[in-house]
């Protein structure tokens, strides 16, 4: 039998992604949003309030969903929003994206488009420079998955 290096860097490239996909992390779960929250804010507790996501409850296509995610935040030295995250259940990776400010930045802010696999809760985190954090979330129904879709 004549072995080609085809056939077995397929047989390889068969075997990871099979390995890959049977240990179920091909989205994210709840578990896996608290474990980033948890590493996000330091092991710090979050409280709920001053983040506002506004989104569409009903995202038609989940390869381009418009977000925008303010922090209600005075942004002085004293006291501003260092960092902002969003997480999503559902998809391969549970941080979308992730976000850093500073007192000079003026306002808490952003607006962009997330893909998202499938419906699911979306969850927003800050990081305050007191060492503060806040979340809130929200759920999204998505009509068409836009990871791997």
């Amino acid at each position: 039998m004549n072995i080609s290096r085809r056939i077995i860097l397929a047989a390889g490239a068969s075997a990871t992604a099979t390995a890959f996909f049977a240990n179920g992390r091909v989205s994210a779960t709840t578990d896996d949003i608290a474990e980033a929250l948890k590493d996000f804010t330091d092991d710090a507790e979050s409280d709920q309030g001053l983040i506002v996501i506004t989104i569409p409850e009903l995202a038609e296509n989940g390869s381009s969903v418009p977000i925008t995610i303010s922090v209600d935040s005075p942004m002085t030295p004293d006291n501003f929003v260092e960092s902002l995250m969003i997480l999503a259940e559902g998809n391969p990776d549970p941080e979308v994206a992730s976000f850093s400010f500073s007192a000079l930045s003026g306002e808490a802010v952003v607006s962009t488009r997330v893909r998202l696999q499938q419906s699911s809760t979306l969850t927003a985190a800050a990081k305050l420079n007191n060492g503060k954090s806040y979340r809130t979330s929200i759920n999204v129904e998505v009509a068409t998955g836009g990871c791997g879709a």
